[in-house]
Formats: structure tokens, C-alpha cells, sequence
């Protein structure tokens, strides 16, 4: 639970940081929305920002993370 909470963090901070509105979560993704909740001339570009620009390489840090975890917790 704790690795899927830095998750979800993670995802609605880029998505708030340029606009957006998250309004559903489906397990380990999001559902978001760029420009139907506050209108936006850019919604497309929003789009693309935060998953380019704030969502991979925020989940490329949160990857090493859970990865080091798992490493942690496997038999030896």
C-alpha cells in the first residue's frame, strides 16, 4: 500500500502541476482529464506535459525504489 500511495502522489502532483484533473483511479493507473474541468486552449499539450515531462521520469525514480524493495525482500 505504501509503494501504490507514493504512486497515485506522484501521478496526481504532474497532473495538478499543468492543469489537469485526475477523476478515477484503476489500480496501479489514473484516469485524467486536461481541459474539460478548467478550460484550457492547450488541453492536448497539458497532456502530453505531464505524462512527458512530470509523470516518466517521477515513475522512473519511484521504479528504482520499489525495485531496491523488492531486492530487499527476496530470499537469499
Amino acid at each position: 500500500r505504501p509503494a501504490l500511495a507514493a504512486h497515485d502522489a506522484t501521478l496526481r502532483q504532474a497532473i495538478d502541476t499543468v492543469g489537469g484533473f485526475l477523476f478515477k483511479h484503476t489500480g496501479d493507473g489514473v484516469m485524467a482529464t486536461f481541459g474539460a474541468v478548467r478550460p484550457s486552449n492547450t488541453a492536448a499539450a497539458d497532456a502530453i506535459r505531464a505524462a512527458g515531462l512530470a509523470v516518466a521520469p517521477a515513475l522512473l525514480g519511484f521504479a528504482a525504489v520499489a525495485i531496491a524493495a523488492l531486492a530487499l525482500a527476496l530470499p537469499r
